[in-house]
């Protein structure tokens, strides 16, 4: 019932809220990447849905709820809940998943490249966006159930993002992360394995408001151990081909959707996202 009651809440402020998405960690299978930080004083939630098509008899949906707010000119701030249900054959799970906590901080902004504006050997359009995401994962999911790890993790990403004109004038966005996630070993011995995971796409104008995406992601699974002992056969990679659209609503709103297809054995046969920040 608490649960019930958390999430009506959540919707609620939803509705009423100015939104801005921006932490990119919170959910791996948007169809965007989103290098620089909120505005200063800028806040908001988002919400979205994942359908994980795990095999032929297992499924799970995932329903992350997430906030944000600008702190500084190049520092911002991030929290994410989900709600999530297992269904397998005969059977379902339901439960909370770990808790995300997250900052990202711009190290090359197009504010930062303005001090390359009089430099004679570096061209300020030339560079990049850089920045880097820290997150912490604390855990309140039942790992038991496929719900989290059940204990601490931390989570360091990289991002970069470029824009690219060609000859024919025509612009498009080059985008790329890669980060590294640290499990710790929960309370009865068991350790997930570490995760090295990126993603690699780019998107461009099909119009106005609407942008086509396409790439590749990948997470790469070490092995898992208990009581320090590995686990035979627990490390894994899976890997995806993705494609996505998002569509400007106005100011910091937007609706997206992605499609992410399985390429590796050990990979979820698809994954389909939809989301809103309003």
């Amino acid at each position: 019932m608490k649960t019930k009651i958390f999430f009506i809440t959540m919707l609620s402020v939803f509705f009423s809220t100015m939104l801005y998405s921006q932490i990119n960690y919170f959910n791996f299978y948007r169809p965007y990447q989103v290098t620089l930080c909120c505005p200063i004083n800028v806040y908001g939630l988002g919400i979205e849905a994942n359908y994980f098509l795990i095999n032929s008899e297992t499924a799970k949906l995932d329903i992350p709820i997430s906030l944000y707010w600008g702190l500084l000119d190049s520092l911002e701030f991030g929290f994410k809940v989900s709600a999530a249900t297992l269904n397998y054959k005969t059977s379902n799970e339901r439960g909370l998943t770990d808790i995300l906590i997250g900052v990202k901080y711009n190290f090359l902004s197009p504010v930062k490249k303005k001090i390359y504006e009089n430099s004679p050997n570096v061209n300020p359009d030339s560079l990049p966006n850089i920045s880097s995401e820290f997150c912490l994962s604390l855990p309140i999911g039942d790992y038991k159930k496929g719900f989290g790890t059940g204990a601490v993790s931390f989570v360091f990403n990289w991002l970069l993002e470029k824009d690219i004109v060609l000859r024919s004038e025509s612009v498009f966005n080059a985008f790329f992360n890669l980060g590294y996630r640290i499990n710790t070993e929960n309370g009865d011995n068991y350790l997930f394995g570490n995760e090295l995971f990126f993603n690699l796409g780019s998107y461009f104008d099909l119009q106005e408001k609407m942008i086509l995406s396409f790439g590749i992601k990948s997470i790469n699974h070490s092995a898992n151990k208990l009581s320090g002992q590995k686990i035979l056969g627990s490390e894994y990679t899976e890997s995806y081909l993705f494609t996505g659209l998002s569509y400007d609503l106005g100011i910091y709103q937007q609706f997206f959707t992605s499609i992410s297809f399985g390429i590796d054995e050990r990979a979820n046969n698809l994954i389909f996202n939809i989301g809103m920040n309003y």
